[in-house]
Parts: structure tokens; sequence; C-alpha cells
């Protein structure tokens, strides 16, 4: 069965343990993200409880508007030839001087499952354009080198 994210709660999709989705997440890059149900946990009592989170993973995860699994296959390929073009162009853009694929930070991800949303939520429905840093951050852009 297929819900629009927009319309349908994430309980309309998955509602016990060990059930699994697919989220169908940037229709331009089409990214496929697999998430299983792992735990429910209710409290109600408390406020700094902050849910969902990211228990597990692997990868370095989506890189935003880089043409999907086909585009991240071609920046990891020009970083491992740092000689090329593509490289250089991968590096200004993303602003890094090395990538590795397999790095999977459960911190940022969780950091990112918070604030993200939000940013996207202020922008669709406040009207709101998201700020440079905000930016910055969904593309990932946070490590900034030095000028040299």
């Amino acid at each position: 069965m297929i819900y629009n994210a927009t319309k349908k709660k994430l309980s309309h999709a998955v509602s016990m343990i060990s059930e699994t989705l697919q989220l169908w997440y940037d229709f331009g890059d089409d990214w496929m993200i697999d998430i299983t149900l792992e735990n429910i946990m209710r409290h109600l009592d408390s406020e700094d409880i902050t849910l969902p989170e990211v228990i597990d993973g692997e990868g370095f995860g989506i890189i935003e508007n880089c043409g999907g699994t086909w585009g991240l296959a071609d920046i990891v390929k020009a970083f491992h030839n740092k000689k090329s073009k593509s490289y250089k162009e991968y590096s200004d853009w993303l602003g890094i001087d090395h990538f590795n694929i397999a790095l999977f930070n459960i911190n940022e991800m969780n950091d990112r499952l918070q604030k993200i949303p939000n940013i996207y939520k202020r922008s669709y429905e406040g009207k709101k354009s998201p700020t440079v840093s905000e930016i910055n951050f969904i593309e990932r852009r946070i490590k900034k080198r030095g000028k040299k």
C-alpha cells in the first residue's frame, strides 16, 4: 500500500514491532530507504524525549541533489581518483577534501532527523525560506575548508 506522508501519520503505515516500510524520498533522485520499526515507547510525562530516533544504520546516506544512487556512485568514483576534473567539481560543491561512503555517524543522522523536517515544515507550510545555514545543513555543507 502507498501512503502520502503529507496526509497520513506514520502509524497508518507501520504499528507493530518488526514491520518494515520503504520510504521514497526526493522524487527527482529516487532515494529508497528501508525502515524497520524496532520499538514503541510511550513517554507521555517527559518533554525531553526526541522521537523518532535512528538506532542503527550503514553508509553515509543521502547527498541532496546529487542524482540519486547513480550520482552518489559518481561522487565516490571522483573522490577515489583525486586527480580528475570531477573530483575538483565535487570537492568544491560539497566543501570537503575527503569522502568516505562507508562512514555512518549515528549522532549526525539523529541530528538531521530532528532538524530537517522542521525546516521543511516551516518552508512549505509557513512559507518562510530556509536560511543559508539551514540550506548548508540540509546539503551537508557544514565543514568548510579553510582558505589556503
